[in-house]
């Protein structure tokens, strides 16, 4: 049987052009003009008798079947397959079978002898989803994608079949979830600049598929929050500063540091401690997929004192005699920068003599004007604090002008370890007296002047 397609307004028909005295059948879809069904999805399907003029309409009944294209062909079901009518029929067609089908309908009239049976049909294509193909990140298994923190998207493409193009589709055909809208409806993406977890789901009417879609980062949080308030999650600590690394989202890894301590471990998180001297660190993390992420950790060591005087010494505070000479003060030695923490150091003032002895001073020996109070290590604060005291008292009589000073390195070292440590800061303290007894004492801009 010979039979011609005619294609009009996306909707195909099919007629079949019999004697001048025989009706003919159009076939189409009715209230969605495509061609194109979702496996195990329905369609409507209508089917119109036009009678030439001048010939009475016969009775009869509606026969819907399948034509088959190819070997390969789609293949459906209907409901109804039969129906009794003369004019119009429908009947709803439900894809079962990727490919393409030419749904076609036969008139069968109560009286076959009066002529040979009219066809009409319509190719459609039953469409499903095989596979989902998914670039730029690394397939863990289980339909589990990995991908390293960066610029640009993770791309997911579903494989249909037949593999129509994209723009060949109805609007809303494929049906997703997760993920934001891609270059059409056939891909998805996922953004690589946030750090998450994103579930994909695809489906096109009974068929569907999904992907996980993991993008990785290096997480780091300083144990020890910095003075300033700067966040935990900092690249820049300070010497000997401890770091929890972890992967977000969760993730096991093998973790190595190019330096400090440990240099290597494995988990869901590894804690770390920097070295004591400023330099730059890469922390690795290699995944079970073998995708590696880096990190880079800048240490930073303190570089200088900042102090701030808290409480003047006086007699009334019974800190010094009454009538005697000399001043004293208490002072809070704050460690910079406090954008990092230097919670883990301990710090020592190295001991020095006496210099710049003038006046009054030059009558003591040399080692009763030494700096004998200091090479003890003591604990520096969480807020980068440590405590100190300058002080001079038990000046005997009688007085005159003079001053001498301390030049006093200041050392530290990562807490619990041995060694001289590393200088961060020489600070002077200066001592003077005036004949009438006023004493003064002064150290890091602070001062503290008493007179008897």
């Amino acid at each position: 049987m010979n039979y011609t397609r005619i294609a009009l307004a996306f909707l195909l028909v099919l007629s079949s052009a019999w004697a001048a005295n025989n009706p003919d059948i159009t076939v189409g879809v009715v209230a969605d003009v495509d061609r194109f069904v979702q496996i195990g999805m329905s369609k409507t399907f209508k089917a119109t008798l036009h009678w030439p003029d001048g010939v009475t309409k016969d009775t009869g009944k509606f026969k819907w079947e399948l034509w088959f294209v190819n070997p390969d062909s789609g293949s459906g079901t209907f409901s109804p397959e039969e129906k009794v009518g003369n004019d119009t029929c429908e009947t709803m067609f439900t894809g079962t079978k990727s490919g393409a089908i030419n749904v076609a309908v036969r008139w069968v009239p109560d009286h076959p002898d009066q002529y040979d049976q009219p066809v009409g049909f319509a190719t459609v294509y039953v469409v499903r989803l095989v596979d989902l193909l998914v670039t730029d990140a690394t397939d863990l298994g289980g339909d589990n994608f990995v991908a390293t923190k960066s610029t640009g998207d993770v791309t997911i493409e579903a494989v249909l079949d037949p593999n129509y193009a994209a723009d060949s589709l109805p609007p809303n055909f494929i049906q997703w979830t997760g993920g934001q809208a891609g270059n059409n409806q056939c891909e998805r993406k996922v953004t690589r600049t946030i750090s998450a977890l994103t579930d994909i789901m695809v489906q096109c009417g009974t068929s569907y598929d999904s992907a996980t879609i993991i993008v990785a980062d290096i997480q780091s949080d300083t144990v020890l929050t910095a003075p300033d308030g700067t966040a935990d999650t900092r690249h820049t600590i300070g010497v000997c500063e401890k770091v929890d690394f972890s992967i977000t989202p969760t993730l096991e890894a093998q973790w190595t540091a190019s330096g400090g301590t440990p240099t290597s471990g494995q988990g869901t998180s590894w804690r770390w401690q920097a070295p004591e001297t400023p330099t730059s660190i890469t922390i690795t993390a290699v995944l079970g997929s073998g995708v590696s992420l880096t990190a880079t950790m800048t240490v930073v060591s303190p570089i200088g004192i900042t102090g701030t005087k808290t409480y003047d010494w006086s007699t009334a505070g019974g800190d010094i005699p009454a009538g005697g000479a000399g001043a004293g003060m208490q002072l809070d030695m704050q460690v910079d920068p406090t954008s990092v923490c230097f919670g883990y150091l301990e710090a020592s003032e190295v001991p020095s003599g006496g210099e710049g002895i003038q006046g009054y001073f030059q009558q003591f020996p040399p080692a009763q004007l030494a700096h004998t109070t200091a090479g003890h290590w003591f604990a520096i604060s969480n807020d980068n604090l440590w405590f100190d005291t300058a002080a001079v008292v038990g000046l005997p009589k009688p007085w005159a002008d003079g001053q001498y000073h301390w030049t006093i390195p200041n050392h530290y070292r990562c807490a619990g370890t041995s060694g001289s440590g590393h200088l961060y800061a020489t600070t002077t303290q200066l001592f003077s007296l005036r004949a009438s007894g006023e004493t003064t004492v002064s150290k890091v801009g602070q001062s503290s002047t008493r007179t008897p």
